[in-house]
């Protein structure tokens, strides 16, 4: 589920909005002038020859490569446009956490590829304002270094408890706490839940007791939020991989 194209080396890539007026086809010229030009032209160098991919963070790719390079813009000719159909449909949700972290976390999800990102208020968790313009940026920088076709989607100020009571019953949740039983069902995860800091409130442990939300206590060492994340991630794909191999 991590990688979804179809050539195996990764391309330098670059944003590029596909809609009506840019239905790009092989053989088709595009002169681009956009927000990664200087970049490309005073710290990347490129040359022409050289292999482009566009991406617009919602599944199209056009791979193209570059015929000229004046001072003002670049011309490429496109050689392949596909479209993917998504494949990852895992949501992250993260209670918020300390500011200096945010930035980490939300480029870890977007590399990995969470389809969304729930930022949830928890009694531990952290309090202050988000800046959505900086996030949107890490995502699209980290879409596009990790050449990751689908960018998430964020939604914000959502108590935890609401996230449960909704998502409850296909949610996995990693807890540091001591957990009755690790035999996890893993049908139907579409959520995985990463705590604060300071872990979960004994009335959301509570909680997620009462609403018999699937829990896992791995045996490590407290984790970063960041490490969680990935762990995670690779933690319900191994389970769905063991799983495919039994049927």
């Amino acid at each position: 589920m991590g990688r979804h194209l179809i050539r195996k080396r990764e391309l330098r890539a670059i944003y590029y909005s596909f809609n009506e007026k840019n239905k790009l086809q092989k053989g088709d010229i595009v002169e681009y002038s956009g927000s990664s030009f200087n970049h490309l032209m005073r710290v990347v160098r490129v040359r022409a020859g050289e292999e482009i991919l566009l991406m617009d963070g919602k599944g199209t790719l056009a791979y193209t490569k570059i015929l000229d390079i004046n001072k003002n813009k670049l011309i490429f000719e496109i050689d392949s446009k596909i479209i993917i159909n998504k494949s990852t449909l895992l949501n992250l949700g993260i209670c918020l956490t300390k500011r200096e972290y945010l930035d980490e976390i939300i480029r870890k999800a977007t590399e990995i590829g969470f389809n969304k990102i729930f930022i949830l208020n928890s009694d531990y968790s952290q309090k202050f304002k988000i800046n959505f313009d900086r996030l949107d940026r890490i995502i699209k920088s980290a879409g596009l270094q990790s050449n990751n076709p689908f960018w998430p989607e964020i939604r914000d100020n959502i108590p935890m408890i609401d996230f449960l009571k909704k998502n409850s019953e296909d949610v996995i949740c990693f807890n540091n706490r001591e957990i009755k039983t690790n035999k996890i069902c893993i049908r139907n995860i579409e959520h995985l839940l990463i705590g604060p800091e300071g872990g979960f409130s004994k009335f959301e442990n509570d909680m997620l007791d009462q609403l018999n939300v699937r829990q896992v206590k791995l045996p490590t060492p407290i984790l970063k939020s960041s490490t969680a994340i990935t762990t995670g991630f690779g933690y319900i794909h191994g389970l769905l991989s063991k799983s495919d191999e039994s049927t």
